[in-house]
């Protein structure tokens, strides 16, 4: 029924192709026995039930691929732990951005993360682009994303105008509306770049 909390995802598989109850009913008790292990802090069962759901199928299961991410980093605190996975995942889902999409959008906004690895956002986002055959603008607009984050405001504007330009006719107002938020914010750094430069020089008596 739509109130429960797994008709969401399964919305979405549906949208991406890969909705297949079966699968889902098989892995359901794994899935299930992974977060009781992750609820009494046993994360060693945790992270082998995780492992046997993915090798079931790890693309279609690739939402738990990436709650395996925020497992190590947020319950496990396993900051090393989370990068290597995160690594693996660049790896393993080379060619599904949808699932490494998923897993930038959580480095980047999820609120339990304490760290976060922009480095690993970068070589996702950076696989999302070239996982596409046309060098897809929305992986551009990751990578913008990413830089934005990050803090370097002039690479986040350049990236996401590139976006823009290769974004389809129906994307381009988003895509723009983005990159006016990055311009201002670029604008808005290289002035008080300047300021302190002239406030600096003025000091030093220039």
């Amino acid at each position: 029924s739509p109130t429960s909390p797994d008709f969401a995802p399964m919305i979405e598989k549906a949208v991406f192709g890969r909705y297949n109850p079966s699968l889902a009913k098989r892995a359901e008790p794994t899935i299930r026995a992974a977060n009781e292990a992750i609820r009494v802090k046993n994360f060693k069962d945790a992270w082998k039930h995780f492992d046997a759901v993915l090798a079931i199928d790890a693309t279609f299961f690739g939402d738990i691929a990436v709650r395996k991410y925020k497992a190590l980093a947020v319950d496990a605190g396993d900051a090393a732990g989370a990068s290597d996975w995160g690594k693996q995942m660049v790896s393993t889902y080379a060619d599904d951005s949808h699932t490494l999409t998923d897993l930038v959008d959580l480095i980047l906004t999820d609120s339990d993360l304490k760290e976060r690895d922009y480095a690993l956002a970068e070589s996702a986002a950076a696989a999302v682009v070239k996982a596409s055959e046309r060098g897809d603008a929305s992986g551009m607009a990751l990578q913008a994303q990413v830089a934005f984050a990050k803090g370097d405001f002039a690479a986040a504007k350049d990236l996401q105008f590139k976006a823009w330009q290769a974004a389809l006719p129906d994307d381009k107002e988003s895509f723009k509306r983005q990159l006016d938020i990055y311009s201002k914010r670029a604008a808005k750094e290289a002035g008080a770049k300047e300021v302190g430069a002239k406030e600096a020089g003025a000091k030093s008596g220039g």
